[in-house]
This record gives structure tokens, C-alpha cells and sequence, in this order.
């Protein structure tokens, strides 16, 4: 194909490059220098490296109770998703906010987002500020979601190519496209890529951007990152301007996000295995739960047997403590929870031999007419987590020969 269709209405065709082909429908709007007929499943030449965002697709979400499943709608800054956080910066208390975030599920056959991803997310973002002045190009009432890449230097002097889709519940408003460089959780610099006009249907948008180099931080670099992502202010700012009450639907949806090294004109969006894409975020923030199980809750087959990826060790006469190796060595030192999968309890266990928990096990009999012991207001678990593993030691509640489950929630992240 020479030249892309210029007409709106449904087509479809096949697109021909040098070493594939694409199929072509539901031609889009797109932003900058795409003009308006980007096509929804799009084709770049060779030379398209990996998509470097691990969780466009919002695939993967270990933290349950931050949008995954329904709304969240506390304000302040948090990892949501896994390699994404918001940085609330409207200035303004809680009464003059209006937030929430949310994971959607597409339909199983819909055409306007390439690659037939299953999940989009829903951010909504309006406030009033309170204060004056401004921060690294932000000003008032910013508020930022963006997703992380290790090493905030990692991209210097690198042309990027940034893609997604995106609308809004309302037509006229406008997201901005954003970097930022975050050393632990300081942010230490601050550039704006592009203004983008949201319609109400979904819309891809390509920009190409060459990453500045850092500058001297001041400090040295510990636990920094880089970040890339999407500034709400221009949408806040515009709800004021049109008076726009907080408690009004507005919303922007963001979906497949990518970037690639070099310049890409209509890059195909890619996404790795969710398997694999995984295993690179629990190096993050590393959970035995499944992906479609919620930390802290039930996870039980029947009152007696906890499900099977529940992790378990079995008390030995002077072996109170088990070692466990994490599956790959983790960002830095975490932080371990241990949940109980018969009652979702934190910092306990479940003591299958006792039917119960640690905690409310003592009274009862054990091996050899044993007395389980468990003192009230004394952990039943004591640990030692390093990056590379976890010395978990059962203190009360257990005897020898009992068999105890529990889930791990490791949190490697980087600070915020």
C-alpha cells in the first residue's frame, strides 16, 4: 500500500511491508505527525525492536484492592498495577478531589484496539487546588500515571517511539504525554512530550521523542527509575475552566501502551507472554497468589485443604525455621507479608494439623500427646528476608511433625 485510506467508514485490506502483513481495519484518528488516518492495527517495517513497557496491558495486577477489581477512589500517590503508580499532585484536601481507578475487561471480539488485549484501565481525575507555584514543569493540580522502567539514566539521548490508545467519557479534553526521573522517591526532572486530544472512541496515538540526558542529580542515584506516562492537569484544568462538578463522570481510558527504542512511524503493538512479563515483576513484588486471587483472602478447596499454590513446610524436631530461595533474585530487600489461606489473616499461618491458625491453635494436641503453645500478643511468625530469600521460623501455635501453609507477598518495588 502506497498510500493509507483518508475515508473514516469500516474497510478492510491487507497492508504489505518489506518482511510481513498486517490486517487493516477501523481506520483512527491519531496525534502529531500520524495525521488522521493511523489505522487500528498498524504495520512498521523491520527493525521494530521489544515493546521495553512490561505491563502495557494491564495484564498483570498483584495488588487486588488498588483498581484491579473495582473502583479505588482514595487520592494520594500509590502502585497500582504492576510497574504503575499515580503521583497525586492537586494540592487541594480530599473534599476538592475526585478520583478513581479502574481495570476494564474488553469484550472478546472488538476491533478498535489492535492486538485484542483483554484489559484497558479507566483513570478518572478531578480537583481543585489550593496552592500556588510549580514543580518541575507541573504547576498546580497535576496528577501523573505512569509506568516504570528500571534505572532512571537507562534511556538518556535515546530516541523512543511512545504508543497507545486512549478516549474519554467527554469529548474536548486533553491528556499530556510525559517523562520523569525518579531518584528513590524524589522526583529529579521533568520533561512533557506531547499534548493529546481525546475523542470518545478509542484512538491510537504515536510520538516520536528523543529522551534528554539526565542532569546532575545533586546526589548519588539510589533506587532510581525512569518513568513515562500520561499528566492530567490538562484535563483538570479544563473541568475547572468548564465547571465541571467532581462528582461528573469524567474519565479517561488508556489502553496498550508501548515504547520502542528508535523511530517508529506505525509500530505494531507487542506484548510478551503474560507468563514471562510476570516473572520480571515479581521481581518487584513477588506473591504466591494467582493472578485472579485476591491477597488476603480465602484461599481454601474445603474447610480442612488449602489450595495447591499455597506454599507449606512441615515442623521438624529442632527445624522450627524453614529457608526458602526466592524463584530469582529481587530488586532489593522486601518487605514480607505472610497470609494464613484459611482466614486471610496477615502475619500468620494456617496449621493444617490443627484445622486452624497458628494463633488459635493453643489447647490443642499435637504429635506424641504434644501441647500447642500460643501466647497471646506474640507473633506465631518471626522472619529474615534478604533479596534472595526468606527465613520464615514458626514461634508458636505448631508442634513437631505439623504441617503448616501460608502465602508470601514480597515488596521489592521502588519507594514512592
Amino acid at each position: 500500500m502506497s498510500e493509507q485510506p483518508t475515508y473514516t467508514g469500516k474497510i478492510f485490506g491487507i497492508q504489505y511491508a518489506a518482511d510481513r502483513f498486517t490486517v487493516v481495519n477501523n481506520p483512527k484518528k491519531a496525534s502529531g505527525f500520524l495525521g488522521a488516518a493511523a489505522l487500528a492495527t498498524s504495520s512498521s517495517g523491520s527493525g521494530q525492536g521489544e515493546n521495553l513497557v512490561v505491563n502495557g496491558d494491564f495484564a498483570i495486577w498483584q495488588r487486588p484492592n488498588t483498581g484491579r477489581d473495582s473502583q479505588y477512589t482514595s487520592t494520594g500517590s500509590l502502585v497500582f498495577a504492576d510497574m504503575w503508580r499515580r503521583h497525586d499532585g492537586v494540592s487541594g484536601g480530599t473534599a476538592t478531589k475526585s478520583y478513581y481507578i479502574q481495570r476494564q475487561t474488553f469484550a472478546d471480539i472488538q476491533s478498535d484496539v489492535e492486538g485484542n488485549p483483554e484489559y484497558y484501565l479507566d483513570i478518572k481525575a478531578l480537583g481543585l487546588s489550593g496552592g500556588t507555584g510549580a514543580t518541575y514543569g507541573f504547576g498546580n493540580d497535576y496528577l501523573t500515571v505512569g509506568c516504570v522502567l528500571p534505572n532512571a539514566k537507562s534511556l538518556d539521548s535515546q530516541t523512543i517511539t511512545f504508543s497507545f490508545y486512549a478516549k474519554c467519557s467527554y469529548s474536548d479534553y486533553s491528556l499530556t504525554s510525559y517523562i520523569s526521573r525518579y531518584n528513590g522517591a524524589s522526583l529529579i526532572d521533568y520533561n512533557e512530550i506531547e499534548e493529546h486530544g481525546l475523542d470518545t472512541t478509542w484512538t491510537k496515538y504515536v510520538v516520536q521523542y528523543t529522551v534528554p540526558t539526565l542532569p546532575n542529580p545533586g546526589s548519588p542515584l539510589v533506587d532510581d527509575y525512569f518513568e513515562i506516562g500520561f499528566n492530567f492537569k490538562p484535563l483538570i484544568n479544563n473541568a475547572n475552566i468548564n465547571s465541571v462538578a467532581l462528582g461528573t463522570n469524567l474519565y479517561a481510558s488508556i489502553a496498550s501502551v508501548c515504547v520502542y527504542l528508535g523511530s517508529q512511524t506505525l509500530p505494531f503493538d507487542t506484548h510478551k507472554s503474560v507468563q514471562e512479563r510476570l516473572n520480571i515483576c515479581r521481581k518487584y513484588y513477588y506473591s504466591t497468589y494467582a493472578l485472579d486471587q485476591t491477597q488476603g483472602s480465602t484461599t481454601m478447596i474445603n474447610t480442612e485443604e488449602p489450595i495447591y499454590n499455597t506454599e507449606h513446610h512441615m515442623v521438624l524436631p529442632n527445624g522450627l525455621c524453614r529457608f526458602l530461595q526466592w524463584p530469582f533474585e529481587l530488586r532489593t530487600t522486601p518487605t514480607v507479608t505472610i497470609y494464613s489461606p484459611s482466614t486471610g489473616t496477615a502475619n500468620d499461618a494456617y496449621n493444617r494439623s490443627s484445622n486452624r491458625d497458628l494463633r488459635n491453635s493453643s489447647g490443642t494436641i499435637g504429635y506424641g500427646s504434644q501441647n500447642r503453645v500460643a501466647r497471646l500478643g506474640v507473633d506465631t511468625l518471626l522472619k529474615d528476608a534478604t533479596k534472595y530469600g526468606l527465613k520464615l521460623c514458626v514461634s508458636g501455635g505448631a508442634v513437631d511433625y505439623d504441617n503448616i501453609f501460608y502465602h508470601i507477598v514480597a515488596d521489592a518495588d521502588y519507594p514512592i
